[in-house]
């Protein structure tokens, strides 16, 4: 069971001793609280599932600060690879949203996709048409980048080219 002892600073200390860990008194504290208040903001994986009723991913990424959209069908899951599915997902997301008194206004709405279309193959492939649907965030992103100077080179071109449009 945790004990808090307090000294005469009162800054408390801590001690636990339970069945598998124990810490003795300590005086460490965790850090101060995130400078960003009432926390960084917190984008939440959301699929939109394909013929269910009911949509529990989406009802999460509602309550958050945003969403990195996905759609789940019969087959697999996919990012939202084309405008029409990333604006139908938000149409729900955005209903949720309001059913819970929350604003549109600085929601996040984040494509997880790469420029060079190697990772993820977008319809359009085109980070302004994806901003005129919705998103709010390109995250250059892509797995298969060899490690070392080639892959750093790689890296560094993409950075460099700068967001598009």
């Amino acid at each position: 069971m945790p004990r808090h002892i307090h000294r005469l600073d009162a800054r408390p200390t801590f001690s636990y001793s339970g069945q598998h860990y124990s810490v003795t008194p300590t005086d460490f504290h965790p850090p101060p609280p995130p400078a960003q208040q009432p926390h960084p903001p917190v984008w939440v994986v959301g699929p939109l599932v394909i013929g269910r009723d009911t949509q529990p991913s989406l009802d999460r990424a509602a309550r958050w600060d945003g969403l990195l959209p996905q759609v789940i069908d019969e087959e697999h899951r996919t990012k939202a690879d084309s405008l029409d599915r990333l604006r139908a997902i938000l149409v729900e997301v955005s209903t949720r949203r309001a059913g819970l008194g929350l604003s549109g206004t600085n929601y996040d709405v984040v494509i997880e996709a790469d420029s060079a279309g190697e990772f993820v193959q977008l319809n359009p492939p085109d980070p302004p048409a994806w901003e005129g649907a919705g998103a709010t965030w390109w995250v250059e992103s892509w797995w298969n980048i060899e490690p070392g100077a080639q892959g750093l080179a790689e890296v560094r071109r993409r950075m460099e080219a700068g967001p598009r449009g």
